[in-house]
């Protein structure tokens, strides 16, 4: 019995060791991105997040900077995709869901984006940024008046 456990447990410290190295390697590049872009080195930083998300592909902080910079750089297909994958590693975290629905809503897909503000608001009905953001997407997509009443306030 003890011959078999010993090849188990040790291959199971491998696998451990592996990924602990992994997640010091995605922490170690998610640092340096921070660094370059807090100093305006937007292409610099986002290397290095690739790099941290190839080290561990559900590192969360790597994914929203990554999709909060390429939102901003109105690079919206890559945010999208970002923020695809947060949502399915962080299904109840409204903030995702916001920020796909306002890259849906510059990318035209009105429907997607009311989508996702709504699934936010099936979340937490209590955050009023929520609201604001459909408000916005309703004055943006030409939404008539009476839809827009029909919102529950919270």
């Amino acid at each position: 019995m003890l011959r078999l456990f010993y090849p188990v447990l040790i291959s199971l410290l491998l696998v451990s060791g592996s990924l602990l190295a992994q997640s010091k390697a995605a922490q170690s590049a998610y640092k340096k991105a921070v660094v370059y872009l807090n100093k305006g080195k937007t292409d610099k930083g986002i290397n290095y997040l690739d790099k941290a998300l190839q080290a561990d592909s559900n590192y969360r902080e790597a994914w929203y900077a990554k999709g909060y910079y390429a939102f901003e750089k109105a690079d919206y297909p890559t945010a999208k995709v970002a923020f695809d994958r947060l949502i399915g590693l962080f299904p109840r975290d409204t903030t995702f869901y916001r920020y796909r629905a306002l890259t849906h809503m510059y990318l035209d897909d009105y429907e997607a984006s009311e989508k996702d503000l709504l699934a936010a608001m099936a979340l937490d009905k209590t955050n009023p940024e929520t609201y604001n953001d459909l408000g916005y997407l309703y004055y943006q997509w030409g939404v008539p008046m009476r839809r827009r009443n029909n919102l529950i306030s919270p």
